[in-house]
């Protein structure tokens, strides 16, 4: 291939263009309409037909300036298109050459993709196997020469004793999430992923509960309050009812007799309850046998 070289060598042009001179009498003929004030309707007629002459002064110096460029660019314009007919021609030869030298690297990546897959096969439980599809766990880097087939095996072991572990501990976590969280893990392997399944649905759980709890406490305490409630209504019907017997008393004949009771504690205190209720008056003197 050394027999081929660029025979192309640059001839030095030059464009003559005496651009000091040039540029020191513009800017002596410009000074006078640096300095130009526009302040009444003459002076704006006289501006407007000087802003034309010097619009018109500045397209012809750049349309020559276009012009220059486009005739200094026609040798290389002329050279690139041959230099590109040239190297087309090396297109052929690497394009076929590229195609075997692919498929050939193809084959090999074929094969080691079995070893990979067959390795995988034999070392994978049967636990672990929904979790972790080999295309999962794959790396594109074990294709490259570098990975060798025992830092290969190595990486696939590590990987799904790695998966075992997590699918371990999500299950050993006695969530009632469990069986979503697998489900994500056994998407992407992403353990903090199907942690998080749980987490949040604990929270919303425990949230639940805290809402159930406080709602059972407010129950509680209304009927609390409505026993209350009714206990005082009860006590003051008995008090109404005492006041009402004892109206009715107060105009009937009042006796009283002596009776000599023997009783049990209970029973004696259910018998002096039934007195106050109709409004009996009575004393009590106990005695001990």
């Amino acid at each position: 291939m050394n027999e081929i070289k660029v025979n192309a060598n640059i001839v030095q042009g030059s464009i003559n263009f005496d651009y000091l001179t040039t540029k020191k009498k513009l800017n002596v003929i410009l000074i006078e309409y640096r300095e130009i004030n526009i302040d009444n309707e003459d002076s704006i007629k006289f501006a407007k037909g000087t802003l034309a002459e010097l619009r018109e002064a500045k397209l012809m110096f750049d349309k020559r300036r276009k012009e220059i460029k486009a005739e200094w660019n026609k040798p290389y314009i002329e050279f690139e298109k041959q230099a590109k007919d040239i190297i087309e021609l090396f297109d052929t030869p690497i394009n076929r050459i590229s195609l075997q030298v692919k498929n050939i690297e193809e084959k090999k990546q074929l094969l080691k993709y079995k070893e990979m897959l067959v390795f995988y096969n034999e070392t994978i439980t049967d636990e672990v196997r929904e979790y972790a599809r080999f295309e999962s766990i794959f790396n594109e880097k074990w294709y490259n020469t570098t990975y060798t087939m025992v830092k290969i095996k190595k990486e696939i072991t590590e990987k799904l004793n790695n998966i075992a572990i997590e699918i371990k501990s999500l299950k050993t976590m006695g969530s009632m999430a469990e069986k979503k969280a697998l489900e994500s893990y056994m998407k992407d392997n992403d353990f903090t992923k199907a942690i998080k399944v749980i987490t949040d649905y604990e929270e919303v759980k425990r949230q639940e509960e805290a809402v159930k709890k406080e709602e059972e406490i407010n129950k509680v305490k209304k009927e609390a309050v409505d026993s209350y409630k009714q206990i005082e209504n009860i006590k003051a019907e008995a008090v109404a009812e005492i006041f009402e017997i004892k109206e009715q008393k107060s105009d009937a004949e009042i006796k009283s007799k002596l009776y000599s009771i023997t009783a049990t504690a209970e029973e004696m205190e259910q018998i002096e309850l039934y007195m106050n209720s109709i409004g009996v008056e009575f004393e009590c003197m106990t005695i001990e046998f």
